[in-house]
C-alpha cells in the first residue's frame, strides 16, 4: 500500500497560507514571505555611456586579488527599489547624479544575488571624490574594458549588447517614420 506524501512542513504552510492569506494583516503576510521564501541580495548597476559610446566604469579597491573595474553599482537598502539604488550609487562612487531608465541585463553573481544592470542618464555632475570603495573613474571603449571579475564582465557585456540592439531598432524605426 503506498501513502500519499504529505509533504514537508514548508508545503501544509504554503497550502495553508493560501486558505487564509486574505484574511491575514500585511505584517504577518511580509512574516510568512520572509519564512517560506528565500532572500536573495539584489544588486543594482548604472551603465552610463559617453558621446563616444565608452561606457562608464569605476575602480574598486577592495578586491583580494587586487583592484577590478566595474560599471557603478551596489546592494539595494532596505525599502529602496533598484532604480533608486542604480542613482544612488552612481552618486556615491562617481559624484555623478544620474537617472535610470530601462533594465538593459539581469543575471546572477558569486554571491547567490541577482544583478540589475540599469541604462542611466547624466544629468548632473559634482565631480568625482575618491572613496576607500572606489578611487578612480574612466571612460573606457567597448573593444578596451580593464580587468574585472567574471561576473561583472558577463552583466556588463549583456547590458552593453542590449543597448546596442535597442539603439540600432531605435534608428531603424525612426528611419522608417521619415
Amino acid at each position: 500500500m503506498t501513502v500519499p506524501n504529505a509533504g514537508g512542513w514548508k508545503e501544509r504552510a504554503h497550502a495553508f497560507l493560501l486558505a487564509v492569506w486574505r484574511f491575514l494583516p500585511l505584517p504577518a503576510r511580509r512574516l510568512a514571505i520572509r519564512i517560506l521564501y528565500p532572500r536573495y541580495p539584489i544588486g543594482a548597476v548604472a551603465v552610463v555611456r559617453d558621446a563616444h559610446g565608452r561606457v562608464l566604469l569605476v575602480r574598486q579597491t577592495y578586491h583580494r586579488e587586487g583592484v577590478r573595474w566595474a560599471a557603478p553599482g551596489g546592494w539595494l537598502s532596505r525599502g529602496e527599489t533598484p532604480r533608486q539604488a542604480a542613482v544612488r550609487e552612481a552618486w556615491e562612487e562617481t559624484g555623478l547624479r544620474v537617472t535610470a531608465g530601462r533594465v538593459l541585463a539581469i543575471d546572477g553573481g558569486p554571491y547567490g544575488e541577482v544583478s540589475i544592470a540599469f541604462e542611466c542618464e547624466i544629468v548632473h555632475d559634482t565631480g568625482f571624490r575618491p572613496s576607500q570603495e572606489t578611487d578612480q573613474i574612466a571612460y573606457f571603449a567597448l573593444s578596451d574594458l580593464p580587468r574585472m571579475t567574471v561576473d561583472t564582465r558577463r552583466l556588463l557585456e549583456n547590458a552593453l549588447d542590449a543597448q546596442t540592439r535597442w539603439l540600432r531598432a531605435d534608428t531603424v524605426a525612426a528611419n522608417h517614420h521619415e
